[in-house]
């Protein structure tokens, strides 16, 4: 996958795949966001490191990774890339829980309207998180390869 942005979403099929997405790229962020943390701190036993991957929360990681990250002088990533960071699970939670919501019950052309208002915010946030997957896992490949 080279670019995964989508252009539209013109019907329901379109819809669940990009809720699909959407979860696929916040599960992938999140994993990515341990994993640089648990290489950028040297001390960690595997106790720990289990306790980092397993229980802590993406945004307890996004706050500890930034506060590291941000110990010297050349942070890798923006306070806008953090920013963005703290939003994936706002984002991965309305599609698991309301999403659908706004649009299934609706009934003709409420339907479609409610349908086409939930569609352009799927699509923003699946471009959003579409860029940050890529730049997170560059971060963790260059990272991870360099320690």
């Amino acid at each position: 996958m080279n670019d995964e942005t989508m252009e539209a979403i013109n019907n329901p099929d379109d819809y669940f795949f990009c809720i699909g997405r959407i979860i696929y790229f916040a599960q992938c962020i999140e994993n990515d966001v341990k994993t640089i943390y648990c290489h950028m701190v040297d001390s960690l036993t595997d106790e720990e490191e289990d306790e980092v991957m397993n229980e802590w929360t993406l945004g307890r990681t996004v706050k500890e990774l930034e506060d590291l990250d941000n110990s010297d002088s050349d942070p890798y990533l923006s306070d806008d890339d953090y920013k963005l960071l703290m939003k994936v699970t706002k984002i991965r939670n309305y599609c698991a829980h309301e999403c659908f919501l706004e649009w299934i019950y609706e009934i003709g052309t409420e339907q479609a309207s409610a349908f086409r208002q939930s569609s352009d915010r799927m699509l923003k946030d699946h471009n959003c998180l579409a860029r940050l997957y890529r730049l997170v896992e560059k971060a963790r490949i260059d990272y991870c390869s360099d320690s």
